[in-house]
């Protein structure tokens, strides 16, 4: 793990991937003199316009141009833009240290969604618009939407529905390409972004991102700019389509399969170093008629836990969030037949603790529940009879979460699940 929030990082945003979410999630761990400020997006808008439409050559020798480089550099974090991977390409060859971090989606249903977003584009946004975006949404709004199929491509705004996501990456948003150049030319980029998250992946890729960058995830389930109910597209409507865009999207295809392959192995790395971080502990094994237990209170090696706070009689405990599944990796070796004792202080409610499922090691472990001294007690027995040369990897699943506010009118936005004190383990055999 290496703590990088003091060389740049980018934010590489594809439009409708989700990345609005993602990218407040990303501010929340910097200073807001390291962010690029609102009103100061408008004035970036020409790093798009330019980076997009000249040939690097001509790109590195424009005064203006490297003057928005170099104005751009001074903040840490670069989000809230959207621009061609030439940007990226050059500020790289600027400030080479740089991080940089995207997020690709099925590409179906980005498209879907983009045609949704353009379709309820307010009218004072509307009338400023050129007149062939407003001829596009006018189409968008009252035709039927397989009239794609003969929306003509020698226009920008009319690439948006055909491999976006490739074209963005390859840097060539606004250009044609012969389909074995884009492709090739966006597996090229896609290989020298440090981090590539999923759309429907993104809990998990936070996960991911705060281990590698050093710092607290703050994610949350929320989901900014989101398509209303109302103004999505109609089932009907969007089978009678997907067709149309399938063929429009084939390179795109092959790339969200390549990003797929990217972001498993991203989360394979971090359970990887996890299992390895053990607090600085050789791996234990117990005995038959040993005992051990962890507490809450010391540094955690897991995921999906909130900060620690006070637990029962001087203990501290952690709520597991903000997502429905919470990890813990222990540096003991499980062997022969053990019991484990969870001793959980509180749930946020009944519904969801009833919900709860334990797996150990990737297996499924049934539990029974008790009550022992101010405790609710789950308990779970294994059964190893090799040899094992790892710790052991324990996961809780939940059907949801919910926040104190949801759930019973308290101050406290935070999503939860359960609230663990401590974990006993005994060798029984």
């Amino acid at each position: 793990m290496t703590h990088m929030q003091d060389d740049h990082l980018i934010f590489f945003h594809i439009m409708k991937t989700g990345g609005t979410s993602f990218y407040r999630f990303l501010e929340n761990a910097y200073a807001e003199s390291d962010q690029i400020p609102v009103e100061m997006v408008e004035s970036y808008r020409h790093i798009d316009d330019f980076s997009a439409q000249s040939p690097r050559r001509t790109r590195r020798l424009e005064k203006e141009y490297l003057n928005l480089l170099a104005e751009v550099g001074k903040h840490r974090l670069i989000s809230k833009l959207h621009a061609s991977f030439n940007f990226v390409d050059d500020f790289l060859y600027f400030y080479p240290d740089t991080k940089t971090i995207t997020i690709l989606r099925d590409p179906l249903d980005r498209a879907l969604s983009h045609i949704e977003n353009l379709r309820r584009t307010p009218e004072v946004n509307f009338n400023n618009l050129d007149s062939d975006m407003r001829s596009l949404i006018e189409e968008l709004r009252t035709a039927p939407l397989e009239k794609m199929q003969n929306f003509a491509t020698d226009h920008y705004c009319r690439k948006i529905f055909s491999n976006h996501q490739a074209r963005t990456l390859a840097g060539y948003a606004f250009h044609d390409l012969e389909d074995d150049a884009l492709l090739e030319l966006a597996l090229k980029n896609l290989e020298r972004i440090n981090f590539v998250g999923l759309t429907d992946r993104m809990e998990k890729f936070a996960e991911v991102v705060s281990y590698n960058l050093g710092f607290y995830n703050s994610y949350s389930q929320e989901r900014l700019n989101v398509m209303p109910k109302e103004n999505k597209i109609d089932p009907e409507e969007r089978a009678r389509i997907r067709d149309i865009l399938a063929e429009k999207n084939k390179i795109d295809a092959i790339l969200f399969e390549e990003a797929k392959k990217r972001f498993d192995r991203h989360v394979q790395d971090y359970h990887d170093a996890l299992f390895q971080l053990r607090g600085g502990q050789k791996l234990r094994t117990l005995v038959p008629g040993e005992e051990a237990t962890l507490g809450m209170e010391s540094a955690l090696v897991g995921e999906g836990w909130l900060e620690r706070e006070a637990g029962l009689g001087g203990g501290c405990a952690r709520w597991g969030g903000p997502g429905p599944s919470s990890v813990l990796y222990l540096a003991i070796a499980l062997q022969g037949e053990t019991c484990l004792n969870f001793n959980i202080v509180s749930v946020i409610n009944d519904e969801i603790y009833a919900s709860m499922q334990i797996f150990i090691n990737d297996s499924y472990a049934p539990h029974e529940t008790s009550i022992r001294d101010g405790f609710l007690v789950a308990s779970v027995k294994t059964r190893n009879w090799q040899e094992s040369t790892s710790g052991a990897r324990i996961e809780f699943r939940f059907c949801g979460v919910k926040s104190a506010f949801e759930a019973h009118g308290v101050p406290d936005h935070r999503r939860k699940t359960i609230a663990l004190q401590s974990l006993q383990m005994r060798r029984i055999s």
